[in-house]
């Protein structure tokens, strides 16, 4: 469990770094200025903590185990790993 949390979230870290860079990229071959790529840094960098702690470990950890767990029929499991998360 923990080796899927770390690669989902090195993966997540990665994926975020790239896209903020193709953001900046983007910007910057279409013209805007400075001030609006500042702009555009200061929010992601906002943002980004909180969606690799909310988003990946959602979809990387919870739905495979809470899925195994439906289709076994095992609602205790189910409601376990449900209200951990």
């Amino acid at each position: 469990m923990r080796r899927f949390f770390f690669t989902f979230f090195f993966w997540g870290v990665l994926g975020k770094i790239l896209g903020l860079l193709r953001e900046l990229f983007m910007a910057s071959m279409f013209g805007t200025g400075v001030a609006a790529m500042a702009c555009r840094l200061s929010l992601s960098c906002v943002t980004i903590p909180g969606k690799l702690l909310t988003s990946e470990p959602v979809t990387g950890g919870f739905m495979p185990l809470f899925g195994k767990a439906w289709s076994d029929k095992d609602e205790a499991k189910a409601a376990c790993i449900f209200w951990f998360f």
